[in-house]
């Protein structure tokens, strides 16, 4: 069961406090953090494959998922293989 309660305490661990923008790169199929802090106010939650420039330049922090930074990793050197 998702808890935002827990979340934002895994981000405020992390980064220290959610005063600032902050964006969550989740794999889309990680329900419960899509879940979790969906409603949290300045957390933005993207999947890697949106992952853009623009919303990392907007947010002071980016916090990825381990699952979203293997599939971020991977689909980056798979394209700089080719």
């Amino acid at each position: 069961m998702p808890k935002t309660k827990d979340a934002v305490a895994v981000l405020t661990a992390a980064i220290g406090s959610l005063s600032r923008p902050v964006l969550v790169v989740a794999h889309r199929d990680d329900e419960i953090t899509w879940k979790s802090l969906r409603n949290v106010p300045r957390v933005h939650v993207l999947a890697e494959d949106q992952l853009n420039t623009y919303d990392v330049l907007a947010c002071d922090h980016v916090v990825f998922t381990e699952q979203a930074l293997t599939a971020f990793v991977a689909r980056a050197t798979k394209g700089a293989d080719q």
